[in-house]
C-alpha cells in the first residue's frame, strides 16, 4: 500500500515537471484528463484519471483507476492515429484492459474493453487539473 502511494506521488510529480511549455506546447494530446469524484458517504474515489506527456521519445502516460478500492497507477504507452488514442494496461491478478477513445480540446471520450468484452461504454474524461491538486 505504501509503495503504491509513493509510486503514484512520484509519477504525478514527474508528470507536473514534464508538462513544461517547452515539451507540452500546444499539443492537444497532452495533459490531465479526469472524471474522478469523491463519494462523501463512503469516502471512496470513483472514476479514472489519465495523464499524457510528450517526451523526446514520443508519448508516455499514467492511468489511475478508482472503483471504491485503491488500484495502482499504470504506466502506459499511448498510441495516436489522428485524434484517436489507444493504450493497454493490466494488473497481476487479472487480464489486460484496452482503452480506445477520441481526444479533443475538452477531453477524451472512449471505451474500456477487458478481453474483448465491453466494459465501460462512452466514458468521458474532461481536460482539467489532476484531482490530486
Amino acid at each position: 500500500m505504501r509503495r503504491s502511494v509513493i509510486k503514484l506521488t512520484l509519477l504525478f510529480i514527474l508528470a507536473i515537471l514534464i508538462q513544461s511549455p517547452a515539451l507540452a506546447g500546444d499539443d492537444i494530446r497532452t495533459g490531465f484528463f479526469s472524471n474522478l469524484w469523491h463519494h462523501h458517504e463512503t469516502g471512496d474515489l470513483i472514476g479514472y484519471e489519465l495523464y499524457i506527456a510528450k517526451t523526446s521519445d514520443g508519448y508516455v502516460g499514467a492511468f489511475y483507476e478508482c472503483e471504491g478500492g485503491q488500484r495502482n497507477v499504470q504506466v502506459i504507452a499511448p498510441a495516436f492515429d489522428g485524434d484517436v488514442v489507444t493504450f493497454s494496461y493490466g494488473y497481476p491478478d487479472s487480464s489486460r484492459a484496452h482503452f480506445k477513445g477520441t481526444i479533443d480540446e475538452c477531453g477524451i471520450t472512449g471505451d474500456i474493453y477487458w478481453d474483448e468484452k465491453y466494459y465501460n461504454p462512452e466514458m468521458r474524461l474532461k481536460r482539467k487539473q489532476t484531482y490530486w491538486n
